[in-house]
């Protein structure tokens, strides 16, 4: 081996350092998000009761539950309380360089440049910048990274021991985040077969099959079987609700740049003749998704990493252009090399110094915007309620906190599962809760509300049929409200509290 080949490349360090000062500050949450809330909630749960059956959060109890993430959930929440916010967000990081990290090999594994394949690597987490948070989002990911990874390995060598671990990660997947199962099996079937006139990454249809075949019943091994596994094909009714990361992709905004920087790439594989037989399915399929739910974002960050690798792997001519481009890089940075890796050393430092005095090791999370998330309702009902008998009414939003403080009947929290009818057995919460914020009929609203009693209101500005119906309605008075801004213009949420008789 020469002198240059034994010298580590000036480029990859200072991209590697880079990317590990940019993490930390992507990762930091100086006040969690409802998804940490109701997670971590019920990972509590489970870390004091065990498997969760039914619903304990729900005004009525009894009804089935599913919590198809529950060993993260519980994770998470162990991480919490040993580690505080510095865990969390430690917790988070390790997660991104892992989902990053296995990028890199699937691109090294491609023969991309190093360089190439970092800088790619990279800006895959970048693509799906609003899930590097407390979901299992990432570990999924980085599970259907995992098998990409023996797909290839397989389409090249073909030894069959390359195949045996995916039933293994279809399995993890089923325990972890159950309703994922269905990307595997997304990203699993373009390899099965070939096309003419394409380059082919195939591993053949019937060891594809044969893997396929031997997986899914790996799928139903998990605490809930089948109810968790056909969660997906129940769940039509969650759009109703208006999450934003459910809705159709408009305007001008990260997705849409996104979505054009995938074309682009798209276009250029096209251009060169360098599409393959997993691209060719996988970018219209995930594209039609992305453009119905910006959600899909997360499964159209894979396929870009796929056509970057494409891009930069197969066509012998663009390969050359790109490593002449490392090449001349790396001369020029190798002739200031102390400056360029002090400095690099020192943004990661002040990265990592960033990282340690916004986290700290408090066991309470304070939430910074108090007029979104209701901490003056939450501090308010535990001064003058018992959290584990008063009836709340929540909006899905701020259903998680109040359970996360302690609260133990509730209306509905940020998640799906247990209000579908499939699950609970019972009926369609989600639909009956769409009811209550888009109804305009008294007698419809009279009809819902009359079945809970609930003793307080907690609803949010977007309630607008709701919060006028219970203005009008003498049952009912104002408690507290929580503001936007200073002024006192915008209203965030209201507390309201139901008149009762006296005996």
């Amino acid at each position: 081996m020469s002198s240059n080949e034994k010298k580590r490349s000036a480029v990859w360090i200072v991209l590697l350092l880079i990317f590990l000062t940019w993490t930390p500050c992507l990762c930091i949450r100086s006040s969690p998000d409802n998804d940490f809330y109701n997670m971590a909630s019920a990972g509590r749960w489970v870390a004091e009761n065990g498997i969760m059956r039914t619903n304990p959060f729900f005004i009525v109890k009894g009804w089935q539950t599913v919590l198809q993430q529950w060993p993260y959930a519980l994770l998470l929440y162990k991480v919490y309380a040993w580690f505080g916010m510095l865990g969390v967000n430690l917790f988070i990081w390790v997660q991104a360089v892992g989902m990053t990290a296995l990028g890199y090999l699937y691109m090294r594994l491609r023969h991309v440049h190093p360089n190439t394949a970092l800088c790619c690597a990279v800006l895959y987490p970048i693509c799906m910048l609003g899930y590097v948070n407390c979901r299992p989002e990432m570990l999924s990911n980085s599970l259907i990274l995992m098998q990409l990874i023996l797909l290839e390995q397989y389409a090249e060598s073909r030894k069959l021991c390359w195949l045996l671990p995916v039933p293994l990660l279809f399995l993890l997947e089923a325990n972890v985040h159950t309703t994922f199962w269905i990307f595997h099996v997304l990203f699993l079937l373009p390899y099965c077969f070939r096309f003419s006139k394409l380059p082919n990454r195939s591993v053949g249809w019937k060891a594809g099959l044969a893997v396929l075949v031997c997986s899914m019943p790996f799928v139903f091994l998990n605490v809930y079987g089948s109810r968790a596994v056909t969660i997906l094909f129940h769940s039509g009714s969650v759009r109703k609700i208006g999450i934003g990361e459910l809705t159709n992709m408009h305007g001008i905004s990260l997705y849409t740049i996104e979505f054009m920087f995938g074309l682009y790439l798209f276009l250029r594989l096209w251009k060169h003749h360098l599409l393959s037989n997993v691209t060719a399915v996988l970018y219209p399929v995930c594209s039609v998704m992305f453009l119905a739910a910006q959600r899909c974002v997360i499964q159209f960050s894979l396929v870009l990493l796929l056509m970057m690798t494409e891009l930069s792997s197969a066509a012998p001519a663009i390969r050359a252009e790109k490593e002449a481009f490392w090449d001349r890089a790396e001369q020029k940075l190798n002739q200031k090399r102390r400056f360029y890796m002090f400095s690099a050393a020192f943004f990661a430092c002040t990265g990592l110094a960033l990282t340690g005095s916004v986290c700290s090791l408090a066991k309470q999370f304070t939430p910074d915007d108090k007029s979104y998330t209701p901490v003056q309702a939450a501090d308010y009902l535990l001064e003058h309620e018992d959290p584990k008998t008063v009836r709340l009414f929540t909006d899905f939003n701020n259903g998680g906190y109040m359970t996360w403080r302690g609260f133990e009947n509730i209306y509905i929290e940020p998640k799906t599962e247990p209000y579908l009818k499939s699950v609970n057995g019972h009926k369609d919460v989600l639909a009956e809760y769409c009811t209550l914020k888009h109804s305009v009929s008294e007698t419809e609203i009279c009809s819902i509300l009359d079945q809970y009693d609930f003793d307080y209101f907690i609803l949010s500005a977007n309630s607008e049929q709701l919060l006028l119906y219970l203005d009008m309605s003498d049952a009912y008075e104002e408690v507290l409200v929580s503001y936007q801004d200073q002024n006192k213009q915008k209203i965030a949420y209201k507390l309201y509290r139901t008149i009762r008789n006296p005996a």
